[in-house]
């Protein structure tokens, strides 16, 4: 087993939630949203970085370098923050967006940095990810709690 994956898992929340370098970001958090088919989304230099979660319908997506990237559900992809977005919505659609900001305490930097040598042969090519268990689990109860 990898060791600094060992050193780096959370084992006591109530230990991190006391620590000095904790701190809470409410802009951190997740949304659902319904597009209806047709739909186009303009952001031009997005604030935060984005994980989506793609429910239901299919996508194209461009931003930099990407050009009309077709997504569909059950995937998510990563959108960085300070990039111009153009989203096209080709069939009704459901996503949950995960937002968050730079890692603020030094946990969470030391944490990401355990990451870096898995990227070192990586290049970015903007696919999709497909959404697997145990991670399905927690969107279906998000998504309902949201409709209520």
């Amino acid at each position: 087993m990898n060791e600094n994956a060992v050193i780096n898992d959370l084992k006591y929340v109530e230990e991190h939630l006391s620590c000095l370098n904790y701190r809470l970001n409410i802009a951190t958090g997740f949304k659902y949203e319904e597009v209806e088919a047709g739909a186009v989304l303009d952001a031009p230099n997005v604030s935060k970085n984005y994980v989506v979660f793609f429910l239901e319908g299919k996508y194209k997506i461009s931003y930099g370098v990407f050009h009309d990237k077709k997504f569909n559900e059950s995937q998510m992809i990563c959108i960085p923050r300070g990039v111009d977005i153009h989203i096209e919505v080709l069939t009704k659609g459901r996503a949950i967006l995960m937002g968050f900001d730079t890692p603020e305490s030094s946990c969470d930097k030391q944490i990401f940095t355990s990451y870096l040598p898995l990227c070192n042969d990586s290049i970015y090519q903007m696919e999709p990810t497909p959404i697997k268990h145990p991670l399905d689990d927690f969107l279906v109860p998000f998504q309902a709690s949201q409709k209520i």
